[in-house]
């Protein structure tokens, strides 16, 4: 995402935000799985402008205390997407599984 326009940045986490806050407030069936997606996609989105600024910011050698505020919310932002992705595949899983009885 380093080499993504800033408008496509910014698409992202606004997309990726509104299909999340639908999906609470609608729930359809699979809301689940499509808010984790959206959590994904805002995520891409926050992740790379957060790492735009951080570059820019080291670049120009501002504060070191703005800095390391910066990169510790990058990071969580990164957890965070990783973690939407991988509840985007466990619900995508048990929806390809659905319900097993013994």
């Amino acid at each position: 995402m380093r080499a993504a326009p800033d408008v496509e940045l910014v698409l992202a986490l606004a997309v990726g935000s509104a299909a999340c806050a639908t999906m609470f407030v609608v729930r359809p069936w699979g809301w689940r799985t499509l808010a984790s997606a959206g959590v994904a996609l805002a995520a891409i989105g926050a992740w790379g402008m957060l790492d735009r600024e951080v570059v820019e910011r080291a670049a120009s050698g501002r504060s070191a205390d703005s800095l390391r505020a910066l990169r510790a919310l990058r990071a969580l932002v990164g957890i965070a997407g990783w973690m939407a992705l991988a509840a985007l595949v466990f619900s995508i899983a048990a929806v390809a599984i659905g319900t097993w009885t013994l």
